[in-house]
């Protein structure tokens, strides 16, 4: 039995209906503004807590993303990203 004391994530809670969104992560770890690890997610809707794979999520290193919604049918207000939480 192993157990996992991890406890970084990323969670999304979103509103897509038949869209979905691409979310990419970007850590820069040495402070030079150049991203040494990144990390992409299909989002499809509702909360989603997505591993940190590939990420360290240090509080020192710096982090920025980018979300690109795909088109699948009609994009309308009602297609939101309601919040991003990054969990180190």
């Amino acid at each position: 039995m192993s157990l996992n004391l991890d406890s970084r994530q990323i969670t999304v809670e979103s509103t897509l209906g038949e869209e979905s969104a691409t979310l990419k992560i970007y850590e820069d770890t040495d402070g030079d503004g150049n991203a040494e690890n990144t990390a992409e997610y299909t989002i499809t809707g509702g909360t989603e807590r997505l591993p940190a794979t590939g990420l360290q999520l240090r509080q020192k290193n710096q982090i920025w993303f980018e979300l690109e919604i795909t088109e699948n049918g009609d994009i309308t207000n009602q297609n939101q990203i309601q919040n991003i939480q990054i969990t180190y």
